[in-house]
């Protein structure tokens, strides 16, 4: 499938940093959230904003534990989220 904005999330154990980009690689939006339910929510907002619903794909790190409850609440919210092992990532 071919997305129209692609999302970035660099997870850690207090925060989580996000990027969205079109599919021709300019930045639509860029924040920084704490691991809330709140911030979740705000993220998920911010989401729907910068998209307007397009077809759009957010990938993460599996880092440690820390990616599993916003991992969750985005598949809950019926976003197509792939969690990615840092270990394939060629950067």
């Amino acid at each position: 499938m071919n997305y129209e904005f692609y999302v970035g999330v660099d997870v850690s154990k207090d925060s989580f940093a996000v990027c969205i980009k079109d599919s021709k690689g300019n930045d639509i939006f860029q924040s920084s959230f704490t691991q809330s339910l709140d911030c979740f929510q705000s993220f998920l907002n911010a989401i729907n904003r910068s998209t307007s619903q397009a077809p759009s794909i957010v990938g993460m790190e599996s880092t440690s534990i820390y990616y599993l409850n916003l991992m969750a609440f985005l598949i809950e919210h019926n976003i197509n989220t792939v969690v990615i092992n840092p270990s394939v990532i060629n950067a």
